[in-house]
């Protein structure tokens, strides 16, 4: 444990667990600050770019704080984490409205490097913006499935732990979301060409 107050930064997440569960905040400050980005960003292209997503940030780490002391060490640390992640975002995003798949402006240039020429930046913004209706298009199960394997790079194995069923079951859910993603973007491409005509 001592280990794990010195150096919280470079202790492995199963160091910082055990840690945790002996009574060490410091090692589950040191996993939220390690994690908490990529919970966050799962929230968001689960959900989009709403407010509730702090809120699934913050309850993913209250649920993982009271869960750690069952964790066994038998799936990877992300897995248990994005599985309770996964399950409060789908838990409210049963309660938003379709309203979520327009960005706010703010939200869209936060993602967007200031580096970049006015040129780049208004092009990444209409991709973003693109990218999120796009996703939001999507049933909530094809949404997540494709998140997990397509966005975050999860194994069909470990999408299906997180999700608890089948590989196939998540194969085919990304095959379906991938489908459906291309019949948008050809849909958005035939509109593109009657605006241009009109």
């Amino acid at each position: 444990m001592n280990a794990v107050r010195l150096m919280p930064a470079v202790a492995s997440d199963s160091a910082l667990v055990a840690a945790t569960v002996a009574g060490d905040r410091a090692a589950f400050t040191a996993l939220y600050q390690r994690h908490a980005d990529r919970v966050f960003a799962l929230a968001t292209r689960i959900l989009g770019p709403v407010d509730v997503r702090h809120d699934v940030l913050q309850e993913t780490f209250l649920q993982l704080h009271r869960a750690l002391p069952q964790f066994r060490g038998e799936a990877q640390f992300s897995t248990f984490l994005y599985r309770i992640a996964v399950r409060i975002a789908t838990h409210h995003g049963k309660r938003l409205t379709k309203a979520w798949r327009r960005m706010d402006p703010q939200e869209v240039d936060a993602c967007i490097s200031l580096d970049s020429s006015a040129l780049d930046r208004a092009r990444a913004r209409q991709e973003l913006e693109q990218a999120f209706e796009a996703l939001g298009t999507l049933t909530e199960e094809r949404r997540v499935a494709f998140v997990l394997v397509g966005v975050e790079g999860l194994s069909y194995d470990e999408a299906s732990d997180v999700l608890g069923i089948s590989t196939d079951a998540v194969k085919q859910r990304v095959l379906r979301a991938r489908a459906d993603l291309q019949d948008h973007r050809e849909r958005c491409e035939r509109m593109r060409r009657k605006e241009v005509i009109q």
